[in-house]
């Protein structure tokens, strides 16, 4: 089956087809959801519509991603 690396801010994942398209389906209905502290006050919680979808879908050719595994974890 065909992968795809799913890029949600600086983190980048590596999942097959089906699982990224879901993936991103879900986190296109997601909202955002941010809790803001002020100094001397309580913390205000805000929940509003994402402006666009937080995540990018590549498709990765058989061939790169047979490489890119081969490579493994980089070392520190």
């Amino acid at each position: 089956m065909a992968k795809v690396k799913v890029s949600i801010g600086y983190t980048h994942y590596v999942v097959d087809t089906d699982a990224g398209v879901k993936l991103l389906e879900i986190l296109g209905d997601a909202e955002i959801y941010e809790h803001k502290w002020r100094k001397n006050e309580d913390a205000t919680h805000h929940i509003y519509a994402q402006p666009e979808s937080p995540a990018t879908l590549q498709i990765i050719p058989k061939p790169l991603y047979t490489l890119w595994k081969l490579a493994g974890k980089p070392e520190a």
